[in-house]
């Protein structure tokens, strides 16, 4: 687990991105999703508040991470291109972690589970 004072990777956004979604109801603006997002993940404000590039753009690293999240999603067919959840249970089906034994979570980007979630790869 990520502490609150470390910057996030795109793809351990995807979840909060999720849950955030669902916490506005299915979609909202981009302002919206980012602020339920930091809270959802528990992001502190120093580093919500970090600039991706200051010298090109006035985007914040989270801001960036979040924007690749909602591509990697929409390319899933998970969210559409306003930011709407397409699938319910994307979260909990398509998002699952690949384990080893016990169940711990191996460090890598998330995903989807194809056939029976219990067989072993």
């Amino acid at each position: 687990m990520r502490a609150p004072n470390e910057m996030p990777t795109f793809d351990a956004l995807f979840e909060p991105l999720l849950a955030a979604l669902r916490a506005l109801g299915g979609s909202g603006s981009i302002e919206e999703i980012y602020a339920k997002t930091v809270e959802v993940a528990g992001i502190s404000e120093d580093v919500a508040s970090q600039m991706h590039d200051s010298d090109k753009s006035n985007m914040t690293e989270v801001g960036y991470r979040l924007a690749w999240a909602r591509t990697y999603l929409r390319k899933y067919g998970l969210i559409d291109n306003e930011g709407g959840i397409l699938h319910d249970l994307a979260q909990h089906l398509l998002l699952q972690r690949r384990t080893v034994d016990g169940g711990l979570p191996v460090p890598g980007p998330a995903r989807p589970v194809v056939g029976n979630p219990s067989q072993s790869y």
